[in-house]
């Protein structure tokens, strides 16, 4: 793999096992947020398509073009810029602008916050950046896109997983050791408060095992719960700073639930599960799921172990892409018709090993996956018609496992 100087690419999950969500280090505060080029990571470019990935443009074209309807929005006629955030393990969060026409990154900076960040989200302003870390949440600046550290909240657990209300009132987080989501407020200065009411843990052991993700859409939050083969409802009251359960929704017996998303469009719901290595599709109504259908994530034939991870749909809603981690080490793709169904249209390799996280850039033309065990990410370019994924570029040399890579956008400073 060749070494640059200077990082050129462009843009875009959670979490392995419980010893992986679990383990601690020691939580240093250094503020670098220019770390020397010995911490970036080398491009390596001119990747062989033919002989490192199954390039699937065309693969079952004909079963599934009838499927394909144009559900998705134009793209806002504004300029912006657009940046890729790439949090490891040592607590590292790097930062990249993303070039919207070649998917090449330039390095912005990083911050060293320490201890070991798990994951990050963003507040719906764009102003403010989270991270799971430790038993922590810390808060970030972002009006200048690398970090500058606020204030840190502290949780009821070990964080595995974060994201912020659509008000951008309160952080949710959800703790895969503790079996916990916790409610944080959040101040008008942007800094996470300690926690406000939990869900779970000791003191409702059945509400929610290992929960591994929280996604939040409109008053109520989902958290799919590993261990339990549910993913458990919640009812926000941000007024009131407070949770209610309500009735779960029951995945196959065990199936696993890892992560979760929801469809641009549609009233329609997808989770991957971990342990069966499938997705099940649910209909959303309120804060009530029906499960309406299953595929599997591996290809025909394959009954190894899938490890799925990480699942996101297309901002048109015609795609959804599913991670299975080793020994497949793979990317599987679904065509999305008119209800929602979902239909199979094939794999390529992640490029890399134990792949836990990955993100689209806002146009959907380029695709970032961070394998984790072989601390690369892999870029892909999106073939928009037939979903297909093409390996365009890799960059390695990170300084610990990558948990979480996310594309951002700003409006643009050239306007």
């Amino acid at each position: 793999m060749k070494l640059h100087q200077t990082l050129m690419l462009a843009v875009a999950v959670c979490l392995v096992s419980c010893s992986d969500d679990s383990s601690t280090q020691t939580n240093n505060t250094n503020n670098s947020n220019n770390v020397n080029n010995s911490n970036n990571v080398n491009n390596v470019n001119n990747v062989n398509n033919v002989n490192n990935v199954n390039n699937v443009n065309n693969v079952n074209n004909s079963n599934n073009a009838n499927n394909m309807v144009d559900m998705g929005e134009d793209m806002p006629p504004e300029v912006y810029d657009e940046y890729l955030y790439v949090a490891t393990t040592d607590g590292i969060i790097t930062v990249y602008q993303v070039n919207q026409d070649t998917g090449e990154l330039t390095l912005e900076g990083s911050f060293d916050r320490g201890g070991r960040i798990t994951f990050l989200a963003f507040s719906p302003d764009g102003e403010y950046l989270y991270a799971t870390n430790q038993n922590n949440i810390d808060g970030f600046g972002i009006d200048g896109v690398v970090p500058t550290y606020i204030e840190s909240g502290t949780s009821s657990g070990g964080g595995t997983h974060l994201e912020v209300t659509e008000s951008g009132q309160h952080v949710l987080s959800a703790s895969y050791g503790d079996d916990l989501v916790a409610l944080h407020a959040i101040g008008n200065d942007g800094a996470p408060g300690d926690v406000a009411q939990t869900l779970g843990g000791q003191n409702d052991p059945t509400f929610c095992e290992n929960a591994h993700q929280v996604r939040v859409r409109g008053a109520f939050a989902y958290i799919p719960c590993l261990g339990s083969d549910h993913i458990a409802v919640v009812q926000l009251n941000e007024a009131q700073n407070s949770m209610t359960a309500l009735t779960p929704a029951d995945t196959a017996v065990g199936a696993g639930p890892r992560h979760m998303d929801f469809h641009p469009i549609l009233d329609v719901a997808y989770v991957i599960n971990e342990t069966n290595g499938t997705v099940e599709v649910f209909s959303v109504s309120g804060g009530s799921l029906t499960r309406t259908q299953t595929v599997s994530t591996l290809p025909d034939g394959v009954t190894d172990p899938a490890r799925s991870s990480d699942i996101h749909v297309s901002r048109d809603g015609k795609f959804v892409y599913g991670i299975n981690r080793q020994p497949q080490n793979n990317i599987a793709i679904f065509s999305v018709d008119s209800i929602g169904a979902l239909t199979p249209v094939g794999h390529v390799s992640t490029g890399g090993d134990h792949a836990r996280t990955f993100s689209l850039t806002r146009d959907n033309r380029f695709m970032y996956v961070g394998n984790s065990n072989s601390q690369t990410i892999t870029v892909f370019s999106r073939d928009e018609t037939t979903g297909g994924l093409s390996q365009v570029d890799s960059y390695d040399g990170f300084s610990d496992r990558i948990f979480f890579v996310g594309t951002h956008t700003v409006a643009s400073s050239s306007q």
